[in-house]
């Protein structure tokens, strides 16, 4: 009885550290890097719909599915982390130059920024793999926006992987509007991987 007691308690023990080592966690959509491109609304409306931006994950799980679309089973959705990465200075990254928007179709340029935007992040999690959109250009010339998605080590906030991935805006309200690019995008990496 007395092996059988300690074997019980073992095994709890190996299943409990084994959930705290493979915590895999889903932090939303951050947009603290994002640029647009051709759009006429100011700053102040693109916080208020960025901010709401990431509450579809957890309100409409069904069509933003992360897990299906992201081929992982994440035990954490915590969206406040993209909710809480726009800044106030993001108004003044907002794009004029044509030239500049080409680039960052296909230039992985800020990919320097997104490693240090990760290391700074707050999280409550200390170990397993972190995952999170990082908004790039949203161009309304030509209805579309492009995203990375950021695999990142929770306890080295070192970026494994960072995939740029587009997709086609559309909707009613701006919020909405970009909101579908992201899930459009969502589908496409689940369609390259």
């Amino acid at each position: 009885m007395r092996k059988f007691t300690c074997l019980i308690i073992f095994f709890f023990a190996c299943l409990q550290a084994g959930f705290a080592q493979n915590t895999t966690a889903f932090y939303g959509a951050d947009f603290s890097l994002a640029k647009t491109y051709g759009c006429r609304e100011r700053a102040s409306d693109f916080a208020v719909a960025f901010a709401g931006i990431n509450s579809p994950f957890v309100e409409q799980p069904e069509k933003y599915d992360v897990d299906r679309d992201l081929h992982r089973s994440f035990n954490v959705v915590d969206v406040s982390v993209g909710e809480r990465s726009f800044g106030e200075k993001w108004g003044e990254e907002i794009l004029r130059n044509p030239h500049a928007i080409s680039c960052l179709m296909r230039d992985y340029s800020c990919r320097e920024q997104i490693d240090e935007v990760v290391k700074n992040y707050s999280l409550r999690e200390t170990e397993g793999e972190g995952v999170i959109f990082f908004g790039n250009l949203l161009d309304k010339t030509r209805a579309e926006g492009s995203f990375f998605v950021v695999v990142f080590d929770i306890a080295t906030r070192k970026v494994r992987e960072c995939d740029l991935v587009w997709g086609k805006a559309g909707g009613f309200g701006l919020r909405n509007y970009w909101a579908n690019a992201l899930h459009r995008c969502m589908v496409q990496y689940r369609r390259m991987k």
